[in-house]
């Protein structure tokens, strides 16, 4: 008598399984005392990898008067290519653990975005370029203070419209993470030497358990069907 509910199936999808990667990518002065805002924002990236333990979405203010130190964008890919073209994306959520948040600029958020590297294995300083990151919220921003820091709990994402719709079905997904300052072109009030980042963990955590970034996806299988040969004769039922 309580009946049956379908709430669909659930995937879950981490970077570096299949076509993806996580990374980050950069552009650090050469001093701390720093450049305008416009040339940090959108010069040349000068560093990125991939094989770091942990990612930070980062903005630096230089030592100097209006002048800005580094700028770190985080690459988060996922190969959904096995939820197929038939399916229909329901709901998602995406997830991090982090073991530390710094903000002496206050009420800053990270921003889940949208991003688009040369390739979805391999990361280069030129994939800084602001063109390749997208700025509009894939999910509500999350507050820096809002962030769980004790290296166990997943702190998560839950994707809005825009963000669901850019699931890819057959192919791989592209997301990441800005400081809200980097994802507006947009800096803080600027002070000497401040920052604001979150520590992320990355999919080559040493934490304990498995701590990777993960894409958590709600999801419709697409109908089954069946191609029926031969032939049918007089009398026959369905």
């Amino acid at each position: 008598g309580l009946g049956e509910f379908e709430y669909g199936s659930v995937l879950t999808f981490y970077p570096g399984d299949g076509d993806s990667m996580d990374a980050f990518t950069s552009r650090q002065t050469g001093t701390v005392a720093g450049e305008v805002w416009s040339s940090l924002y959108g010069g040349a990236g000068t560093n990125s990898s991939s094989s770091a333990t942990s990612w930070y979405p980062d903005v630096n203010s230089g030592t100097v008067t209006d002048q800005w130190y580094i700028i770190y964008r985080i690459l988060l890919l996922f190969d959904t290519s096995t939820l197929g073209s038939g399916s229909t994306v329901t709901s998602a959520d995406m997830e991090f653990v982090s073991q530390s948040v710094y903000e002496s600029f206050t009420g800053r958020s990270v921003r889940m975005v949208t991003s688009n590297p040369d390739s979805n294995t391999a990361i280069v300083d030129a994939d800084y370029d602001y063109t390749l990151w997208g700025s509009v919220a894939q999910a509500p921003d999350k507050l820096l203070s809002s962030i769980t820091t004790d290296s166990s709990t997943y702190n998560s994402y839950a994707l809005n419209a825009t963000g669901l719709g850019n699931i890819s079905k057959t192919a791989t997904t592209k997301f990441g993470l800005r400081i809200d300052s980097d994802a507006n072109n947009s800096p803080p009030t600027w002070a000497s030497d401040k920052a604001a980042y979150a520590q992320v963990a990355s999919s080559n955590t040493t934490l304990p358990g498995d701590k990777r970034p993960r894409l958590v996806v709600t999801y419709t299988p697409p109908p089954a069907s069946a191609a029926i040969t031969g032939t049918i004769g007089d009398g026959a039922t369905e």
